[in-house]
């Protein structure tokens, strides 16, 4: 009868450790990723898969998994509305239904935070109107397709893209952000379906030929300035400059000036060539760079000249010394 007893107790000793072994290791693995937010920022770290709900969490406006991380679970973020950035590392193979098809969107559909499918050609949602930032950057993108209601292409959006060759923009796009086509070596045909009103100067690399609808009247291109040298005399610079080359403009009319106005006693006029490059010679400027060029188009000798466009610098943050 002693001998039973203690096998009971033993069993029940044994059941109960086995019970709580397998309860600390579950929660041991369930500890291995951890959520923080702070500040509106939103990491997840550790080894394994995100258990956290996140997903309608209104102060989340970035997220940063980090790698070691292996999965996300369904609709992760997908209630998190003012969420505009998101970074995911690549030990991540798993996404739930917040990511259909690859694409990482809010709870809506409207805004495309990131892409994290495998595809090299690539046709985006026709509910899209906002790519954000790094999106698809330093994918192995080699096609997209943009839908018609696209507003916005965001800052470093497709970024180091390097098997990107071309690509059309749709006359529904306003804005194209800082660098959003920046390093992609192979981009070489870029064509505009209508007129965007807010291009960043750097959105895209020199490189690039842009193709625009209408006349040449209607076209416009932008200077970028890519470097100011100091020379003996004081405040007086070389400058290099380039601009996003037109397949339909023969050459470009540069003109830079110390002053907004750009009047005839502050501002000088340069000649830039087809292929959309021009240094700049005895630049007298104190302390501010105003510039504007337009395109034109030749005609036997008349030249028919398009829209100006213009920029502003900082002398001193561009200036080398010699």
């Amino acid at each position: 009868m002693m001998n039973q007893r203690k096998r009971s107790i033993l069993f029940l000793l044994f059941t109960a450790g086995l019970f709580a072994g397998v309860l600390f290791c579950t929660e041991t693995t369930q500890a291995k990723v951890k959520t923080t937010i702070k500040n509106g920022v939103c990491t997840v770290s550790g080894k394994g898969a995100m258990t956290d709900d996140t997903s309608y969490n209104k102060k989340i406006k970035k997220v940063i998994i980090k790698d070691g991380v292996t999965s996300l679970p369904e609709e992760a973020f997908a209630g998190c509305l003012k969420l505009k950035e998101i970074s995911i590392a690549d030990s991540v193979k798993s996404i739930g239904a917040c990511a259909e098809q690859g694409f990482i969107t809010p709870k809506d559909g409207t805004v495309l935070l990131k892409y994290v499918g495998k595809d090299d050609n690539v046709c985006i949602p026709q509910e899209i109107t906002k790519i954000e930032k790094n999106a698809f950057a330093s994918s192995t993108l080699k096609n997209v397709v943009f839908p018609e209601g696209l507003e916005k292409i965001g800052e470093n959006a497709f970024a180091n893209c390097k098997k990107l060759t071309k690509v059309t923009i749709p006359k529904s796009v306003d804005i194209i952000d800082q660098d959003a086509f920046s390093k992609c070596k192979n981009l070489k045909k870029i064509t505009f379906k209508g007129t965007p009103s807010d291009i960043s100067p750097y959105a895209f690399d020199g490189t690039a030929v842009v193709s625009e609808p209408g006349s040449i009247k209607t076209q416009y291109t932008w200077a970028v300035l890519d470097r100011l040298k100091s020379t003996r005399k004081k405040s007086v610079f070389n400058g290099t400059f380039h601009c996003l080359r037109l397949k339909s403009a023969d050459g470009y009319e540069l003109q830079i000036s110390s002053t907004k106005k750009f009047t005839k006693k502050t501002t000088k006029t340069f000649a830039v060539k087809k292929d959309g490059k021009r240094v700049c010679r005895n630049l007298k400027l104190p302390n501010d760079l105003y510039l504007r060029i337009r395109p034109y188009k030749l005609t036997g000798s008349e030249k028919t000249y398009g829209k100006w466009t213009y920029a502003d610098y900082d002398t001193w943050g561009y200036a080398d010394e010699t």
